[in-house]
């Protein structure tokens, strides 16, 4: 489950990723959960190739005309499919007493948002880390995994699978603690390759590695 933030009012969640289907929902709001805000519509992105988890690079755009209807438009970076959803402003959308109450419960909250957003944003940045190098270590053709001895690879395989397990039955660790963890798996490349980061192990035809580039917004209370 994944969330990617548009600001101020909307947000869009990726709900589902299976092989080749993509599932997202509109929410307006001004809270960082999806418990607070209000649903609009959901729609598929389909037939866009199989990716290990967390590697998709999904493009929204959000586009309103001056009639204040809203599109919003998904598209895998990669193969260019795209999909979208049309939602008119004369259907279920909030009322102008509806958003002001919202936005009093965003400024009434706002100390315990923060805290929410720092957690969202810190797991988030420590599993797609974990993916990513996980990736990199275990690729076949990949010039990272080919510079690395076969005890190094299966050293650096089993710490992020181990850090992937535990972000699995750790949905709602504190932010400190996500980040210390990601902290330790850097360390970990380090120790071995004298960098936290594999660019320097890189060719430059291979895909860039960042820790944040694929880091969408987790959110368990959908």
């Amino acid at each position: 489950m994944f969330a990617l933030l548009y600001s101020p009012s909307l947000l869009v969640y990726f709900l589902f990723m299976f092989s080749f289907v993509l599932t997202l929902q509109v929410y307006e709001g001004e809270r960082p959960l999806t418990k607070d805000n209000h649903k609009l519509g959901r729609f598929d992105l389909t037939g866009i190739p199989s990716q290990p988890r967390g590697l998709p690079q999904i493009e929204v755009t959000f586009e309103i005309d001056s009639n204040g209807i809203l599109t919003v438009t998904a598209e895998d970076k990669d193969t260019r499919i795209s999909s979208d959803i049309v939602i008119q402003n004369d259907r279920d959308r909030l009322s102008d007493d509806d958003i002001q109450r919202m936005i009093r419960d965003a400024e009434l909250f706002s100390e315990a948002d923060s805290l929410a957003r720092d957690q969202i944003d810190a797991r988030s940045e420590l599993e797609s880390y974990a993916y990513s190098l996980k990736q990199h270590v275990t690729a076949d053709d990949g010039e990272f995994g080919a510079k690395l001895s076969a005890d190094d690879r299966a050293k650096l395989d089993d710490q992020v699978t181990a850090e992937l397990q535990w972000l699995d039955g750790n949905q709602s660790a504190s932010a400190s603690e996500y980040r210390n963890r990601k902290h330790a798996l850097e360390d970990a490349l380090r120790s071995i390759t004298g960098s936290s980061d594999e660019r320097s192990f890189r060719s430059q035809d291979d895909r860039p590695f960042d820790s944040t580039e694929n880091a969408y917004r987790h959110d368990g209370e959908l």
